[in-house]
């Protein structure tokens, strides 16, 4: 993904180094931009695209490039999503868009007010948490409240420590943006940043808020072109004794040098959002996989999962808490085997997952077969978190 900003003087313009196949074009000027593929832009010709002023819209088939014509700013992120980055439910122009705008700039953050917790423990102390946001130190704890997440010392901090993440799968480039925190209640020192990285991977720096107060906090950063947004953190700084908490409402990452008002987004959109990261199956009872067993008492499962997990990965991480059991014609029910071990690593395919696991005192027949969790505590994890 790249993020571009072009203050157009009315001369037409080349944006050049843009990512991906589409460039969602927002303009904040007071007038009409021209978007096109070629230069010798002409308003009405066929590959021309008009965008209002105060609202977005997409220009698709780009290769590194686009032109534009008008005056004002624009903002172009441009990647291989048809979603638009700016905001939720747009369409060019409508009122919906004008509503959008109002109410402030797309967060490109998932989870951002910790509504959505797969793992749905009301404590953790380790690893990931709420959806999207993990714990990197044993210094911290998390607990999820009805209006927010609130974060404990465990302990007196002698130094300063990154606790609480966000990882961006696509980390934005060079460009203005602005990070800001809701904090209900505070008692000890704390502090969030974003950390920036270069196109390898190498960290560069950290741009951090002031200590974190009661309200809304920010910290605006204006990013070189060669340096990308890997992760936003909260941080405990020294002088927090054990039991001081923070207490987060919401965050937000948002593209330009202003933070503007936090928009709830849809909890039902969000999980889907979350689930191309992780999605856990637990219904007591609950059917998981289908396929066949072997005569060397192996059984092959595949699975269809909510929605396709994150590009680039092929063996995402299983986790079986508990027993899953496999019903064949022989074997129903109560009489239903135990699986085992995985025996190899799972592959995933678009949305489907695959896998072989080892049938626990298995009569070595060859049978149509479906996985089961019975135990009202079992269930399984499926990972590609970032």
């Amino acid at each position: 993904m790249a993020v571009k900003t072009a203050k157009l003087t009315g001369a037409e313009a080349a944006v050049t180094g843009l990512d991906g196949s589409i460039a969602h074009i927002r303009n904040d000027g007071a007038g009409v931009v021209l978007a096109s593929l070629k230069a010798g832009i002409t308003e009405g010709a066929d590959g021309v695209l008009s965008v209002p002023a105060g609202t977005s819209a997409a220009l698709t088939g780009i290769s590194g490039e686009l032109h534009l014509l008008g005056i004002g700013s624009v903002v172009i992120v441009s990647n291989d999503y048809a979603e638009c980055p700016f905001k939720s439910a747009v369409t060019l122009g409508s009122v919906t868009d004008e509503i959008s705008r109002a109410a402030g700039g797309s967060n490109l953050l998932m989870n951002p007010d910790f509504r959505i917790n797969q793992r749905g423990k009301s404590e953790y102390s380790t690893g990931y948490t709420v959806d999207r946001w993990y714990i990197s130190t044993d210094k911290c704890k998390a607990a999820p409240e009805s209006d927010g997440i609130r974060l404990t010392a465990s302990v007196a901090l002698a130094s300063n420590t990154h606790a609480f993440w966000q990882n961006l799968e696509f980390p934005p480039a060079g460009g203005e943006y602005t990070l800001s925190l809701n904090v209900p209640e505070v008692s000890g020192v704390w502090s969030a940043r974003i950390r920036t990285v270069n196109a390898s991977g190498d960290y560069i720096d950290s741009y951090y808020t002031s200590l974190l107060h009661k309200g809304v906090n920010k910290v605006s950063v204006d990013l070189s072109g060669g340096e990308y947004i890997s992760a936003v953190s909260v941080g405990i700084n020294k002088g927090t004794e054990a039991g001081n908490s923070l207490k987060l409402a919401w965050v937000k990452l948002e593209i330009g040098g202003d933070a503007t008002a936090f928009v709830p987004p849809d909890p039902a959109t969000e999980l889907v959002k979350c689930q191309r990261y992780f999605v856990r199956f637990g219904t007591r009872y609950g059917w998981f996989g289908t396929g066949f067993t072997s005569s060397t008492n192996r059984a092959r499962l595949s699975q269809t999962l909510p929605v396709p997990m994150r590009d680039g990965v092929e063996h995402p991480t299983v986790t079986v808490h508990g027993t899953l059991y496999l019903n064949t014609p022989s074997k129903l029910g109560a009489d239903a085997y135990a699986l085992g071990d995985l025996i190899d690593s799972p592959i995933l395919s678009e949305n489907t997952i695959c896998m072989g696991l080892v049938i626990n005192d298995g009569a070595g027949l060859v049978e149509p077969c479906y996985g089961q969790l019975r135990d009202a505590d079992s269930y399984i994890d499926i990972s590609a978190e970032v």
